[in-house]
């Protein structure tokens, strides 16, 4: 395969840190390790941030932008555009969020005659449609987000929202978020109860929320199914209920904990590396109320985590790839806490569901296969567009 110079359009990136950004991340250093040229286009929101930097492999280039009510879109697309049509010209460009800067991008991929790859995440009030449907130039960002030559969908429910809304069936890839299984993975007995002991907790089970603090993760829930689930466990099951996040929610949280006298909730913050974190943890709790495919969820399968998590857009596929935890309707905190309960009763069958979640992972989910497909279609765009080359000739 030629090495391919690939542009990666991502609003927000490094130092700013969430799912979309981070899965973007991942994907770019495994591409750079296959030796193809890659450059992450940014936005540079603060002028203490380096205006170009090199991180494993790939470039990152922040443009500048006025990030202010009612300057801040015109500033970051006209950045975009002079980039994207002055500098070298990239055999594809892919976009990994939707909304002004991936329409600039698209129409800059079709002035330039090169492929355009849009990557939809979120589903539900946060998908492509409601999206567009905010923006001011709605009609004609539409118009552009429907002419991607290719558009990657991370979930099923993902893929039939953009056929909902008229894109070609040929032109929708189902590719999921990659997790790195050897960074991620699974820790022995004695390594865990070092890390139990270094991040300070208790002997008991412990339950994990890691994830932005927000309402679509709904970390108020959980705290309400292990508040009630307490009282039917006895003491040793009692599990410590840790949130590894930031978020408007932190302060609301901590008041609410304390109407909880009998668990331990600890607010650790945001956590850079989450693997200590997981590998410490008995289960990771996902509880929101939607969601594209969670970045935490494939960390913790890979780190044979077992899983309670609702069933929202790409979770739903995941457990379907195997039984990895167990899946509850979204906004039930009784049935939560069930679920919470079954498994911290059952060591044995945690161990199971662990050692499935990680050969889940390995399979499904693994960064390699997900840069392979990513490779694939980008092929495919190239190989369709130098026959249409030949033969308009």
């Amino acid at each position: 395969m030629r090495r391919l110079s690939i542009a990666m359009v991502c609003p927000q990136f490094r130092p700013l840190v969430g799912g979309y950004e981070r899965a973007a991340e991942r994907l770019s250093e495994a591409l750079a390790r296959l030796g193809h040229r890659v450059v992450v286009i940014t936005e540079r929101r603060n002028r203490r941030w380096p205006a170009r930097e090199v991180l494993a492999g790939f470039e990152v280039r922040r443009l500048p932008c006025l990030p202010r009510r009612g300057l801040h879109v015109a500033t970051a697309s006209s950045a975009l555009a002079a980039y994207l049509l002055g500098s070298r010209r990239p055999d594809l460009i892919h976009v990994h969020q939707y909304g002004a800067s991936a329409a600039t991008a698209i129409a800059c991929a079709r002035l330039r005659r090169v492929p355009a790859v849009l990557k939809v995440t979120n589903t539900g009030p946060h998908g492509l449609g409601p999206v567009l449907e905010r923006q001011r130039l709605r009609r004609l960002q539409r118009a552009l987000h429907l002419r991607a030559d290719a558009c990657v969908a991370t979930s099923r429910r993902a893929a039939e929202e953009l056929a909902g809304l008229g894109v070609p069936s040929d032109r929708i890839r189902c590719i999921p978020n990659g997790v790195d299984c050897e960074a991620y993975r699974p820790v022995d007995p004695a390594t865990r109860e070092r890390l139990r002991r270094r991040l300070g907790l208790g002997p008991g089970p412990v339950v994990l929320f890691l994830g932005r603090l927000v309402p679509q993760k709904a970390p108020d829930l959980l705290l309400v199914a292990v508040g009630r689930l307490v009282g039917r466990l006895p003491p040793e099951l009692r599990p410590e209920l840790v949130y590894a996040g930031e978020g408007p929610l932190r302060a609301e949280l901590r008041k609410a904990a304390r109407s909880w006298p009998e668990i331990r909730v600890r607010f650790p913050g945001a956590v850079p590396d989450p693997r200590p974190w997981l590998g410490a943890a008995d289960l990771l709790a996902l509880p929101s109320r939607f969601e594209g495919l969670s970045n935490a969820l494939l960390e913790a399968l890979a780190c044979g985590l077992p899983v309670v998590a609702s069933r929202v857009s790409g979770t739903e596929d995941v457990f379907a790839a195997g039984e990895v935890g167990r899946l509850v309707e979204p906004g039930d905190a009784e049935g939560f806490g069930r679920a919470l309960a079954e498994l911290l009763a059952d060591p044995g069958l945690r161990a199971r569901v662990a050692g499935e979640a990680r050969r889940v992972a390995e399979k499904a989910f693994s960064l390699d296969a997900v840069a392979e497909q990513t490779l694939a279609l980008y092929e495919g765009l190239l190989a369709g567009r130098a026959a249409a080359g030949e033969a308009g000739a």
